[in-house]
């Protein structure tokens, strides 16, 4: 339905579907968490060995001298939290070992003396770079070797701003990689709703709490982000990235140039969405490493119409305007927060805009009269709660 009413020209979104969004939801992590009461684990029954716990808790207290519903009662209450401390424990312990093993796939034998959380953070911060420099070296490749001509022309970013965003996102790695390694803990810690087994709940309940943990993280890197383009944020954080405010200077490399605690607030969403539904552990971890794909993808100014999907015409203008297009994965948000801004049909890059929507102008404090500054100030001159 967005996408046809995208191209004819974006409806304004009003109240009532801001909170018909919230309010759905609510609805759905209520009831993601309420199917997630009893897990079902393969067969939706318990296994011989629970059942064998059940039965020894059951007949314990044979000899009681209590009898009858009263015994009874009691035995099955000790039975059930018997059976039900095995499972957490059991489950933790599944969580503990698969991320030993993600480990020992990754670091070599002489690391295993490290604390977990030494190892996990390690683990992490060696993917990020290897998929960083690796995924961003071949994207580069490809689309400004083998393809320049024919999609950049002479409009290819350069060599030394290149440079500078893959300095700027190998100094901020280390401390991105903390994030996936405090999750991991977490986890670990039994503090989340995180869960090891795909078998758990079932493939239906499984996509089903795929579809609100994103819809979670969706709204909440929204509102991370547009919450980092005003005030002390976006001055000692956020300009950071925006100083790659042109298209000739955006590339896949820019994708991580964040400041580093930038960078872990906008994934910050991820790692709360595991204490509001339950979900698969490695899910979780993968689609934290996505997000690096998806920056990768959105700052190339590669510009196509693929709505619902935030591509990175939609991101191009982000960069170029400062005050549209804050969204994630999707164009959801943006329109139904009204800050979505469509890239112009055809193969021409999106330009900055003069005036582009003066009720954006307004909402962030200039006159209605008035002109925005230019997108291309320099980061110098850049306004420092508008941007």
């Amino acid at each position: 339905m967005l996408s046809s009413d995208i191209r004819k020209g974006v409806p304004q979104a009003t109240r009532s579907h801001q909170l018909a969004f919230l309010s759905c939801l609510a609805l759905c992590i209520f009831l993601v968490n309420h199917a997630a009461l009893k897990p079902s684990g393969e067969g939706g029954t318990l296994d011989s060995e629970d059942i064998g716990l059940v039965h020894e808790v059951l007949y314990s207290a044979e000899n009681d001298t209590m009898s009858g519903p009263d015994l009874t009662k009691l035995n099955l209450t000790a039975a059930t939290g018997s059976v039900e401390r095995l499972y957490r424990s059991a489950k933790l312990q599944l969580l503990r070992e698969e991320n030993e093993w993600k480990n020992s796939l990754i670091l070599p034998r002489s690391t295993r003396s490290l604390p977990s959380f030494v190892q996990s953070w390690l683990r992490n911060f060696v993917c990020a770079v290897a998929l960083y420099l690796g995924l961003g070296t071949l994207w580069a490749y490809y689309i400004y070797v083998v393809f320049g001509a024919e999609l950049f022309g002479s409009k290819k970013p350069g060599f030394w701003d290149m440079l500078e965003q893959i300095k700027v996102s190998m100094a901020a790695l280390p401390l991105y990689s903390m994030l996936p390694a405090l999750s991991e803990w977490m986890v670990e810690q039994g503090w989340t709703k995180a869960y090891p087994r795909l078998g758990e709940y079932g493939l239906t309940i499984y996509a089903l709490q795929f579809i609100v943990y994103i819809a979670g993280v969706e709204l909440g890197v929204y509102w991370m982000h547009r919450s980092l383009h005003y005030g002390p944020l976006y001055k000692h954080l956020h300009y950071i990235h925006h100083k790659y405010n042109k298209e000739h200077t955006l590339s896949p490399f820019a994708g991580l140039a964040f400041h580093p605690l930038d960078g872990i607030l906008q994934a910050t969403p991820y790692v709360v969405m595991l204490f509001v539904v339950p979900f698969h552990a490695l899910t979780h971890e993968l689609l934290l490493f996505a997000t690096a794909v998806w920056t990768t993808n959105i700052h190339d100014c590669l510009h196509g119409r693929c709505e619902p999907i935030m591509g990175a015409g939609y991101h191009t203008i982000h960069h170029t305007s400062y005050k549209e297009n804050y969204g994630h994965y999707f164009v959801y948000m943006d329109w139904l927060f009204n800050s979505l801004e469509l890239p112009p049909v055809g193969p021409t890059p999106p330009q900055p805009l003069r005036s582009r929507r003066r009720r954006a102008c307004v909402r962030i404090g200039w006159a209605l009269g008035d002109e925005p500054p230019s997108p291309l100030v320099s980061l110098g001159n850049a306004p420092e709660g508008a941007m």
